[in-house]
This record gives structure tokens, C-alpha cells and sequence, in this order.
């Protein structure tokens, strides 16, 4: 049973996503559950061990996006790996009092490349042509912002639970271990 939790987990993160969130937050200040969840996982084990786990991230994200297939789990591979580069926690974890601030904080700034590299991609899927980009602008209204700071917060929630349930890689999790 302890092996089948993360996977109820993923899926409750899926289901919170896509049907709950809608009823307490207003169009533009859903946080991206995903994205808190995929940064979570980065730190904890880094990149290389949950890259299963945000690729299914990714994959849940997309299939309830408006977006095209595969654009959200591209975005999502990227930021994880650009916090993996940051390689600024591995001396920050040891200070617990300051770790929470920075961990909101970079869920914080992932949640905004995040939106700011999908914005992006969907324009560029729209606009062929480097020469359209001229009225490319993310959208900074004070809902967007409400939306950073919801997504900081439960991301420290899902951090937690990450931790508590023992997540391993997708490939020890099936494996006979």
C-alpha cells in the first residue's frame, strides 16, 4: 500500500487541479499545483531521480490544459532542470528557519518562468516567425500576482507531504526493492 501512495497523491494533485481549485479561486489565481510539485521533488532528490515523476506531472498537467499535448511537460522538464542547475539548496537545507522563505520563493519565481515559457511556446505555436513577437507581453495583473503567492503556499504543503510520504523514483517504486 505505501508503494501505490504517491501514485494516489499524483492523481489527488490531478483531481485538486482540475476540478476543486476552480470553485475557490477565481480564473486567474489557480495556483500550478504541478509545478510546486515538481520543484518539491527537485530538491528533495534532484533531477535525475524524479524525472519520471514530473514527466507524469506533466503529462496529467497537459491532458487537462488547453494546450497541446506535450507543451506543459516540455516547459515543466525545463524548469525542474534549470532549479537542478541552481544547485543552491544542497547548503540551504541545512538551515531550516531560512529553507522554507527560499523554497517559497523559488516556487515563487518557477511558478512565473513557468507561465512566462508556456506564454511563450503557445505564441510561437500561433505566430510562426520571430518578427510577430512584438506584442508579446505576460499578463502582470494583481490576480496574477495572488496567483504566485497561492501557488508559494501550497507548494510549501505539497513539499511537506512529499517529504512525509517517502516518494522514490518511478523506477524503484515498481521494481521488486
Amino acid at each position: 500500500m505505501k508503494k501505490i501512495l504517491p501514485v494516489i497523491f499524483v492523481l489527488f494533485l490531478f483531481v485538486i487541479q482540475l476540478a476543486v481549485l476552480d470553485v475557490f479561486f477565481a480564473p486567474g489565481r489557480i495556483p500550478n499545483l504541478f509545478v510546486a510539485f515538481a520543484i518539491g521533488l527537485v530538491i528533495l532528490f534532484g533531477f535525475w531521480r524524479s524525472i519520471g515523476w514530473i514527466i507524469s506531472a506533466g503529462f496529467l498537467m497537459d491532458a487537462g490544459a488547453s494546450w497541446p499535448i506535450g507543451t506543459g511537460l516540455l516547459i515543466i522538464v525545463v524548469v525542474s532542470w534549470l532549479v537542478e542547475k541552481l544547485k543552491i539548496f544542497a547548503d540551504l537545507r541545512a538551515k531550516r528557519y531560512l529553507f522554507v522563505t527560499y523554497l517559497a520563493i523559488l516556487i515563487f519565481f518557477s511558478s512565473l518562468l513557468f507561465d512566462f515559457l508556456i506564454q511563450f511556446l503557445l505564441k510561437f505555436e500561433h505566430q510562426i516567425g520571430w518578427n510577430k513577437f512584438s506584442s508579446f507581453i505576460l499578463q502582470m495583473s494583481a490576480d496574477y500576482w495572488l496567483k504566485l503567492f497561492w501557488a508559494s503556499a501550497t507548494g510549501l504543503g505539497i513539499y511537506a507531504v512529499i517529504r512525509k510520504m517517502r516518494f522514490q523514483p518511478i523506477s524503484e517504486l515498481f521494481s521488486g526493492k
